[in-house]
């Protein structure tokens, strides 16, 4: 999605853990490989913590 100035802007879920992740992960664009790994681990592990907290 983009705003009107053009920026990209990660759609929303409703969800505040699943939306900070996407959003942590949207600021990751344009780090190098080595950062990016970094940003993608984080994001990982919180959505399996949010999907564990859903399944119960």
């Amino acid at each position: 999605m983009t705003d009107e100035f053009g920026d990209l802007r990660p759609p929303t879920t409703g969800d505040p853990g699943v939306d900070a992740a996407v959003s942590r992960l949207a600021e990751a664009a344009g780090q190098p490989p080595e950062v990016l790994l970094g940003y993608l681990g984080t994001a990982h592990r919180q959505l399996q913590e949010r999907l564990a907290d859903v399944e119960g």
